[in-house]
């Protein structure tokens, strides 16, 4: 009897001790849990200062229960009762990534950028994988691609992007090469526009040429500084012998040109009659040619120039130093009682200009039969058009040019020189990227080139991106495909230039779910402590 006694004893306390056991348990999947709450935070504090992080979130589930006494519903002769369960501990539940933004910091760097929206960046690494992100700290490498600091390509478009969709492609620099080009210049002389250039390409082109007047004919080459001297007294009939002339002038200065010899031309060329583009005014509402019945030396040069008078009821015209000035009505009669501005005819500008040449002074020094204007053109000059335009210039000539060549003394400076060659990223200054995405730079030949677009993507879900490590994210069945779009279109947000979006770590929170996390951790391995000294006692019971 006795020894049955003690085998049911015996059993009693194995129960006893394997029912202990839930306890230990529970106090290990505590430890467990909060070990790998306590690995998030310590990640998310160590992340506070990382560009574009995005925290994360961790939640616990209950696990397993034991039912001792199932539910019962109650009677007429009883009350219900509740079920009596004890758990099993707890389990991890998830961990979420928070998306909410954060805010920016500006930087000194115009390839800083920051979406001021839901999108993220797309980059391309070595193996062709796309993930995204929304750290923005951007570059250019040696090959001209748009990189992110991690070297992995920029997704967007090249080139010019007017009309073209979003696209996934890598985002490459193209720089246009430098043509082949001459140095050359333009100088008003005596009233026709002489371009001077250099007979050989390259950049040795650019220099300055200073032009002085007496003798002997000479050159001095000092760096990239020509002297010529050359005779004043002579009388040049053609643009060739003025040429030829400072050419001997550079052969007995003993200069040799590294861009050969100077060449001159003259557009238009003068003959004897007038230059067509000095004596023309254009209007909106036509155009008026003027020009000398006789024409002149180039020294005999005449003005035409315009007024309105609100007091004048004809158009007048008189000589003042070399001046004809029409004086025209403001308005005229529109026949209904009102007034419209005046339009005048060409033979009322013709007439006007015959009246002011006949009863010219013959004692004024401007007085001269070459002074006689013709004028043909369009009827019906807006008044308005021709007060706004200005003077016009009428040069004449006749086949003594040259006579008087001080308008060539002065410096002229040669530029535009280059040998044609081919540009990298390095040739490029001022480059930017606006908040639609657009990429532009500003190259030393060609001025501002749009070189292409960063084009971004959203995701129906973008809690659902899995965290890929140095700030990039994957798509996954969760977030949903990524939809291609430009900055600012489809909630994506326009970008910030110079600026980075900082994390959304709160540290606040951080330290408080520390603080709860480690007491939560110590409270588990008390659960275990306790629960193996009471394993203890049950087992000393066998004594």
């Amino acid at each position: 009897m006795a020894l049955n006694d003690g085998r049911a004893i015996a059993v009693g306390i194995l129960k006893e001790c394997l029912l202990m056991l839930r306890s230990l348990y529970s106090g290990v999947s505590g430890l467990k849990t909060h070990q790998q709450k306590m690995d998030v935070i310590g990640n998310n504090i160590a992340n506070v200062n990382t560009y574009g992080y995005k925290s994360s979130r961790v939640t616990f589930q209950d696990v397993y229960y034991q039912t001792l006494t199932s539910a019962s519903g109650g009677t007429t002769v009883s009350g219900g009762i509740n079920a009596s369960q004890i758990g099993y501990g707890v389990q991890l539940g998830s961990i979420d990534t928070m998306m909410s933004r954060s805010g920016f910091q500006m930087t000194s760097s115009g390839l800083d950028m920051a979406i001021a929206g839901e999108g993220f960046f797309q980059v391309q690494d070595q193996s062709g994988n796309i993930m995204y992100t929304r750290a923005g700290i951007l570059d250019i490498d040696n090959n001209g691609a748009l990189v992110d600091v991690n070297g992995n390509f920029v997704l967007g478009i090249t080139g010019n992007p007017a009309g073209q969709a979003a696209s996934s492609n890598k985002i490459q620099v193209i720089v246009p090469n430098v043509t082949d080009n001459a140095a050359s210049a333009t100088k008003t002389l005596l009233g026709s526009n002489v371009t001077i250039s250099a007979e050989l390409i390259g950049a040795a082109g650019n220099m300055s040429i200073n032009f002085v007047h007496g003798k002997p004919s000479t050159a001095e080459l000092s760096g990239n500084n020509l002297t010529v001297t050359f005779d004043q007294t002579k009388q040049y009939n053609s643009i060739a012998e003025l040429e030829a002339e400072i050419q001997s002038a550079i052969t007995q200065g003993g200069v040799e040109l590294e861009i050969g010899r100077l060449q001159f031309e003259v557009d238009p060329y003068p003959g004897n009659t007038l230059a067509a583009a000095s004596n023309r005014l254009t209007t909106s509402g036509g155009s008026l040619n003027f020009e000398m019945v006789t024409p002149g030396s180039f020294g005999n040069s005449v003005s035409v120039a315009f007024k309105s008078d609100s007091t004048a009821t004809d158009v007048t015209a008189k000589w003042n130093d070399g001046v004809l000035t029409f004086t025209v009505p403001e308005t005229m009669d529109d026949g209904a009682g009102g007034t419209i501005p005046f339009e005048p005819t060409v033979a009322e500008l013709q007439a006007a200009a015959d009246a002011a040449n006949m009863n010219n002074d013959p004692s004024d020094p401007s007085y001269s039969a070459q002074r006689e204007i013709s004028i043909t053109g369009d009827d019906n000059i807006p008044i308005t058009d021709i007060i706004s335009t200005g003077t016009v210039k009428l040069m004449g000539g006749d086949n003594t040019y040259f006579t008087n060549i001080a308008g060539l003394l002065g410096t002229v400076k040669l530029d535009g020189g280059r040998t044609a060659s081919t540009q990298s990223v390095s040739d490029l200054t001022s480059m930017s990227i606006a908040p639609d995405g657009v990429i532009s730079a500003t190259h030393p030949v060609h001025g501002t080139l749009i070189l292409g677009r960063i084009d971004i993507v959203t995701f129906d879900n973008p809690n659902g991106l899995e965290q890929a490590g140095n700030t990039y994210f994957t798509s996954t069945t969760a977030s949903g495909e990524a939809s291609l779009c430009e900055p600012g279109q489809n909630g994506s947000g326009e970008l910030v230039t110079g600026a980075l979006e900082m994390s959304n770590v709160d540290l606040a929170q951080e330290f408080a779910d520390m603080i709860t996390t480690q007491r939560g951790f110590q409270a588990n391995s008390r659960i275990i402590t306790t629960s193996d000294e009471m394993l203890q006692e049950l087992v000393n019971l066998k004594r």
